[in-house]
């Protein structure tokens, strides 16, 4: 199971870190461009606590645009970290963007699960992400990580449960 969970607020962040040490998992954080220039520390100890950081870029401006602020993004988490990204979370993007972006050497991330208009009970997630797993795997977008963060512990502990791997994606 890979949980996905985008980056509003840096202290739930790092809330939502503690919580995955804790049991032993790890999960990808979407950060935006401007994101990355701002959130070092975080960015740091997502990647160095064995977590994944990806991109979030927003792709309806068409291919050229797209492949620009993926650079861009890519720029600002290498100055961060020493790293760069090649999964990229692309909204708005034409089937067009998506062949150039994949052609550019990245990997967009497409969700088996999106939470992204409100996650329902801790519960309900994982009994969706578990039954979506027995095909072979889960890839889970849960939304913000504000909204998951009362629940986070309550979902990973189901999860653990139905002895499902909770990992990032790579």
């Amino acid at each position: 199971v890979c949980l996905a969970l985008r980056v509003t607020d840096e202290e739930s962040a790092n809330a939502l870190l503690d919580t995955l040490a804790s049991n032993n998992a790890t999960a990808t954080f979407l950060f935006s461009e401007e994101q990355l220039s701002s959130l070092g520390d975080l960015l740091r100890r997502v990647v160095i606590s064995g977590n994944a950081a990806a991109l979030r870029i927003d792709a309806s401006g068409g291919s050229a645009r797209t492949l620009s602020a993926i650079e861009r993004a890519n720029n600002a988490l290498w100055a961060a970290c020493n790293e760069k990204a090649r999964l990229v979370a692309l909204y708005g993007a034409s089937d067009k963007t998506l062949r150039a972006v994949r052609a550019a050497g990245y990997c967009p991330i497409d969700f088996d699960l999106d939470y992204s208009g409100g996650l329902p009970t801790a519960a309900q997630a994982a009994s969706g992400i578990a039954r979506q797993a027995r095909s072979g795997g889960c890839i889970a977008y849960l939304g913000a990580d504000t909204a998951v963060q009362a629940d986070w512990s309550t979902l990973l502990s189901r999860l653990r449960s139905s002895s499902r791997l909770i990992t990032a994606l790579n």
